[in-house]
């Protein structure tokens, strides 16, 4: 199984997993097969790992970045990266702890973009 990774030194990344297939030989088991999971690594099924969703939830937060840019680093498909990335950031969305503690809301002049290149005063 191949897993998408968070870009290194620019490059796509990807881990090979050679997930191991364990056989129950009671007859009382309900499911005969077992595949390895390891869900640090990625969920089940999924095709981008957890290092990459946390990756391209940072890039999009703090760098402005678009799910396009982000398919093309990972080397994937938009429907990719967004498939994985939006239940988190719906998660995170719907948790109502995540204004405990704030008495107001404002906008962060550090973190907005000015339109053009700031003028330059000789002092």
């Amino acid at each position: 199984m191949e897993v998408i990774d968070a870009p290194w030194a620019g490059v796509p990344a990807r881990i090979r997993w050679h997930k191991r297939r364990w056989i129950c030989r009671e007859h009382t088991c309900q499911i005969a097969t077992f595949i390895e999971q390891n869900h640090s690594v990625c969920a089940p099924r999924a095709r981008l790992g957890v290092r990459a969703i946390r990756w391209a939830i940072r890039q999009l937060r703090f760098e402005g970045a678009t799910i396009s840019g982000l398919a093309r680093q990972l080397g994937t498909t938009w429907n990719t990266v967004w498939s994985h990335i939006k239940p988190c950031l719906q998660a995170a969305s719907d948790d109502p702890a995540r204004f405990a503690g704030v008495r107001v809301l404002g906008v962060d002049e550090r973190r907005v973009a000015s339109p053009g290149p700031t003028p330059t005063r000789p002092t």
